[in-house]
């Protein structure tokens, strides 16, 4: 991450790296897995993913470790879902998120 300079109401501004997406896979058992590539100065990661491109009605799993790099997802329908993620920073109250990653997309078969 790097900080950088206040803004006008004197609070620290903070810049975070999106995390890399690798094409997520087919576990089988209605179930896929993520990976990305782990970001330095984040305090965690936040996946959504849903069966829309435009990510309507998308669903959220917190991760609330930068050493995680990798989460299965379960109880999927046999669709095609889109996959993103983006990094996070919490600094006392507040909560700074990245970009989001480019969507992936992933067939649920089984």
């Amino acid at each position: 991450s790097i900080s950088g300079p206040y803004d006008t109401t004197g609070k620290k501004i903070v810049r975070l790296s999106t995390p890399g997406l690798y094409t997520p896979t087919n576990k089988g058992k209605q179930s896929i897995a993520v990976k990305w590539k782990k970001c330095s100065g984040a305090s965690g990661y936040q996946i959504q993913y849903s069966t829309s491109a435009k990510f309507s009605n998308a669903k959220s799993v917190n991760i609330s470790s930068q050493k995680t790099v990798s989460k299965t997802i379960t109880k999927l329908s046999k669709k095609t879902y889109y996959v993103r993620v983006r990094s996070y920073k919490k600094s006392g109250k507040s909560v700074f998120y990245s970009g989001w990653s480019t969507a992936k997309k992933v067939k649920v078969v089984k």
